[in-house]
C-alpha cells in the first residue's frame, strides 16, 4: 500500500502522505501564504484507511515520520480517516487509535461528511489549522499556542458537520434536558 512517503510544505506545515489518498488531500489544501519563507512549524502525517493494511507497515511508516519530527524538533500530528466499514466496533477503533498514538504527539480521527471523498475528509483538518493560524477571524491561534496545547491523546475532529444541521430548524433540534438525561 505505501510505496513511499510524499512530503510537501504548505502554509508552514509539513504534510506527509501515506498513500495516494494522502497525496490527493495535500493537493486539495489551499495556499494561504504562497511564496516567501515557508519554514514549517508542524508536521502532519496524513493516513486514510479504507481496508486494513498490515499494521506493521503503518507503524513502520509512523516510526520513520516520528524520528524525522524529533530530529527537526517539530510536533507531529497524525490525522487519520477510517472508512466506516473498517473496524466497525467502537472498542476496536479505540484500541487501533491508541496503538497509533504511541507513534505521534497527537492522533486526530477525522469524521467523514456525507458524500465526501476520503481525500476531502483528510484535507479538512490541516486546512482548518491553517485557517485558524493564518486567516484573520474571531478566533486566532499562533504556532506557539498550538504547540503548547497539543496533548498526547486521541481526539475527534468534526469541523463541517454543522452544515448538515443547518437545514433543520432550531425548534426541531431542541430537546428538553429531562429527555436527554433519561
Amino acid at each position: 500500500m505505501c510505496q513511499t512517503s510524499y512530503v510537501v510544505v504548505k502554509n508552514h506545515i509539513e504534510l506527509v502522505a501515506f498513500d495516494t489518498v494522502g497525496v490527493a488531500a495535500v493537493n486539495l489544501m489551499i495556499e494561504v501564504e504562497p511564496g516567501g519563507d515557508n519554514e514549517s512549524w508542524l508536521l502532519i502525517a496524513l493516513l486514510s484507511l479504507s481496508t486494513m493494511p498490515p499494521v506493521n507497515e503503518v507503524i513502520d511508516w509512523l516510526k520513520t515520520i516520528q524520528k524525522w519530527a524529533k530530529l527537526a524538533e517539530k510536533p507531529m500530528l497524525l490525522a487519520i480517516h477510517l472508512s466506516p466499514l473498517m473496524l466497525t466496533q467502537p472498542q476496536e477503533r479505540i484500541e487501533f487509535l491508541r496503538t497509533l498514538s504511541n507513534f505521534a504527539d497527537s492522533v486526530i480521527l477525522i469524521a467523514s461528511l456525507e458524500g465526501e471523498a476520503p481525500a476531502q475528509t483528510l484535507a479538512r483538518l490541516p486546512q482548518f489549522l491553517v485557517d485558524m493560524v493564518f486567516r484573520p477571524g474571531m478566533i486566532n491561534l499562533d504556532c506557539d499556542d498550538f504547540r503548547k496545547r497539543m496533548q498526547p491523546k486521541v481526539a475527534f475532529f468534526g469541523c463541517g458537520i454543522q452544515r448538515l444541521l443547518d437545514e433543520r430548524s432550531i425548534d426541531d433540534m431542541s430537546v428538553p434536558m429531562a429527555e436527554i438525561r433519561q
